[in-house]
Parts: structure tokens; C-alpha cells; sequence
């Protein structure tokens, strides 16, 4: 088994802190969380100085 990590960050004003993942209202966040739950992966939303998501995929070979 493989582990894919994907981090996107920036600088700018961040994310309020009451934006829900899950349930957001952008067309963003929407297809992100779509795409996370297609993979089976996990997302970790920082907000420390910007935002930075931390995407994680696990990926099985035929070998395994």
C-alpha cells in the first residue's frame, strides 16, 4: 500500500473558522470534498498564517 499526500498552501487571509467542509456553499470546497470521499481519502484544514490543506490518498497495487 502507498500513501499519497498532497499539500496546498498559501499566504492570504485563511478560511473562517466557521467554514464547514462537509457543507460548504463554494463550488470549491464542494468538488474537493466530493473528490476526497470518491478516494477514500482524509483532508486536514490548517490555519496557521493562510491556509493549508493536507490531502491524504491511500493507494493499493495489484500486487498488494
Amino acid at each position: 500500500m502507498y500513501q499519497y499526500t498532497l499539500n496546498v498552501s498559501d499566504d492570504g487571509i485563511g478560511i473562517p473558522q466557521k467554514a464547514d467542509l462537509e457543507n460548504s456553499d463554494t463550488l470549491g470546497l464542494q468538488l474537493v470534498s466530493i473528490l476526497i470521499d470518491q478516494l477514500n481519502g482524509e483532508i486536514e484544514l490548517k490555519r496557521n498564517g493562510g491556509t493549508e490543506f493536507d490531502i491524504r490518498v491511500n493507494y493499493h497495487s495489484a500486487k498488494d
